[in-house]
């Protein structure tokens, strides 16, 4: 019994250290350590403006289609060190397209 209580106070002592020493060097590693994080919980939406224009009749458009419209959000979400998650992709009738991106 005595050896079960050592191992598990070596265990809860290392822990303690370690989380003390992160807080020392830098607070940012706590808040990476975060169930939000750690589980990925955490989703950020990002609208991509499509900017588009009417030239002589037609609308040009800067994100034309659902590939690009993923192409970019992939660029975005790796910007900001996540993953992209999912795009929501509509395409304008004589006005600009949406594209709405999801990182996690």
């Amino acid at each position: 019994m005595s050896k079960a209580y050592m191992v598990i106070g070596i265990l809860i002592g290392a822990i303690l250290a370690f989380i003390l020493i992160a807080y020392f060097v830098d607070d940012t590693v706590l808040k990476n350590l975060s169930p939000s994080k750690m589980l990925n919980f955490e989703k950020k939406k990002i609208i991509i403006p499509d900017e588009c224009g009417n030239i002589i009749g037609n609308v040009l458009h800067s994100v034309t289609d659902e590939d690009q419209c993923k192409m970019k959000c992939l660029n975005q979400c790796s910007t900001i060190g996540m993953e992209r998650d999912k795009v929501v992709f509509s395409k304008g009738i004589n006005t600009c397209n949406s594209c709405e991106c999801y990182c996690s």
